[in-house]
């Protein structure tokens, strides 16, 4: 069904994850990284997970994310521009775990 998206929604997916996996391959210390890209009910959704050291997840508040990198400030500043949702957890030692609903818009 990817075939079907708009070039932007594409293009900002592809640089998310192409974050998510910088991220996870200089800071993480993972072992296991699962990326699922799927639609749902006229929605992208895009789950990440690792089981690395995580991070402290008191200050990752959707309010204040941008403090802990510019590589996340650039995700959610994607993920807003398209006007998705996101949710993350984790904590010191926990992995991280990440989902990202973006609606659905389709090429003409």
């Amino acid at each position: 069904m990817i075939e079907y998206w708009d070039l932007d929604t594409k293009r900002h997916i592809f640089r998310i994850v192409q974050e998510l996996l910088n991220n996870a391959r200089k800071h993480s210390q993972a072992s296991n990284v699962s990326i699922t890209i799927t639609s749902l009910s006229n929605q992208i959704l895009l789950i990440y997970r690792d089981d690395g050291i995580g991070f402290p997840s008191h200050p990752i508040e959707h309010s204040e994310i941008g403090s802990s990198g510019t590589g996340i400030e650039q995700m959610k500043n994607r993920i807003l521009s398209l006007e998705g949702k996101w949710e993350i957890r984790t904590d010191t030692g926990s992995g991280v775990y990440l989902t990202v609903t973006i609606p659905m818009r389709k090429v003409a």
